[in-house]
């Protein structure tokens, strides 16, 4: 359940510019497997035990932003504090049990703090051309230290190219992105760093009208560099890497 509230956005008297505030409040209850694992999850790679004494978990969260817009230019920035009591989280305990890594299912008071920031600019029609970057911190309250298992700061450049004026086709598109995920240095006592690393993917596609039923073909390439890296949030970083080049290709139509 959750009690929440806020305040819409506001016009800003600079034209273009408006501003959003927003506090709301949520509890939740602790599920079946924080409250009574006690086993390997041969999926997740871990040995994971839960706690039947944890409590239901109640927040406050604030947040505020900045939303600016001019002509083919926008952009937007947001702040946010979250407090929890009894926050629930999993994390490593430095143990071993058959070979997996043991997590046992924690409760303390905690803070998450984060923000997100974005950038879009159309220099020409067909052409958009996008910024973002993001980041969160997260404190046990309890005893000081870092939150396990928080995504490390990330940001990516991308841009692509659109367009509808075809003889043969009735849309094409291109794309390329570029992301980039930084170290994380706030670790809490037995989480395993991981460096960080820059991926880069591309797309294309097309659309045409078959008769009269609009066609698609889409190509996707993630890591197209088949980057060597071992993701943060990964359960298997201890012993494996994360996926290399993924190529995807889809076709579809509407009926």
């Amino acid at each position: 359940g959750a009690l929440t509230g806020g305040a819409r956005s506001v016009p800003w008297p600079t034209a273009g510019l408006a501003v959003t505030a927003r506090a709301g409040g949520a509890w939740r209850a602790a599920s079946l497997f924080e409250l009574f694992s006690s086993g390997p999850r041969i999926g997740e790679a871990r040995y994971e035990i839960g706690r039947s004494d944890l409590k239901t978990e109640a927040s406050f969260n604030l947040d505020a932003g900045a939303r600016w817009e001019r002509g083919r230019v926008r952009a937007e920035l947001d702040g946010y504090r979250n407090d929890i009591s009894d926050y629930i989280y999993l994390a490593p305990t430095g143990d071993t049990i058959s070979g997996l890594q043991v997590y046992r299912h924690q409760q303390a008071d905690a803070v998450l703090r984060g923000v997100e920031a974005s950038l879009e600019v159309q220099p020409v029609t067909d052409l958009t051309l996008r910024a973002r970057f993001d980041a969160v911190e997260g404190t046990n309250q309890t005893t000081g230290e870092y939150l396990p298992l928080m995504p490390p700061p990330r940001g990516g450049l991308e841009a692509e190219y659109q367009t509808t004026e075809l003889s043969w086709a009735t849309r094409l598109y291109l794309s390329v992105e570029g992301e980039k995920y930084w170290t994380q240095t706030r670790l809490s006592s037995f989480d395993l760093a991981t460096d960080g690393y820059q991926l880069l993917h591309f797309g294309a596609g097309i659309e045409k009208r078959v008769g009269s039923r609009p066609v698609r073909l889409d190509l996707r390439v993630r890591n197209a560099g088949n980057v060597s890296y071992r993701d943060f949030l990964s359960r298997y970083k201890q012993f494996a890497l994360s996926p290399g080049r993924d190529i995807v290709v889809r076709l579809g139509a509407d009926f």
